[in-house]
């Protein structure tokens, strides 16, 4: 499988995130070239830009040895620290460190001023795209949502009503037991179909 589809399927391009260092903004975003086939991860003030090509081997070595074993595992960690107050900036004369966290640090040098035009327009173009997909996906939410409650106020006759009375009988039967049966005097309490038998009395001898 082509590097770029590892990528993809990890879900790892066209991420971002902001951050803030000495009361500078910056995004950090990562795409993947078309020529070069590596996954770029880049910073940007709106100004300059930071930013390193990596192929498989050269993304593996940004981790801290020992920690996670393979490519799957890493990509997977990377995304999660796509988030906001994730990922710490330390911004370097020559060059800024991209710490995702304890265990991937990325040493990003300045591009020059045609390379940062190219890679800021990927950025925007890349967050406008994202933005657009996640407009999509709340719209057919809330439309799901809507239906939902629509639904929850007005059920369709038959199977909803009697499924909903179906969930609610035994907590009714708890509240409401139904009347006392009352039981009829000189009927048995066990068996009240059946008259109480009255005790022996026995026969009473004349003592002469």
């Amino acid at each position: 499988m082509a590097f770029r589809q590892v990528l993809s399927n990890a879900d790892v391009l066209d991420v971002s995130c902001c951050l803030e260092e000495g009361g500078t903004k910056y995004v950090a975003f990562s795409n993947c070239g078309e020529e070069t086939n590596r996954l770029q991860i880049s910073v940007s003030d709106g100004r300059r830009v930071w930013s390193k090509d990596y192929d498989e081997a050269a993304l593996m070595e940004c981790k801290e040895p020992g920690t996670v074993a393979t490519l799957d595992a890493f990509l997977s960690e990377l995304k999660s620290e796509f988030l906001p107050g994730r990922a710490k900036l330390y911004v370097l004369p020559q060059q800024v460190n991209l710490i995702m966290s304890a265990n991937v640090r990325f040493e990003l040098p300045e591009v020059t001023v045609h390379r940062s035009h190219v890679l800021l327009q990927e950025c925007v173009v890349g967050i406008a795209a994202k933005a657009d997909r996640l407009s999509v996906e709340l719209v057919a939410t809330k439309r799901r949502v809507s239906d939902l409650e629509q639904l929850r106020r007005d059920p369709p006759q038959g199977a909803a009503s009697s499924s909903t009375s179906a969930l609610y009988e035994p907590e009714l039967k708890k509240k409401n037991p139904g009347p006392k049966m009352k039981r009829q005097q000189g009927r048995s309490l066990l068996n009240p179909s059946s008259r109480k038998r009255k005790a022996a009395s026995g026969v009473v001898f004349d003592e002469d």
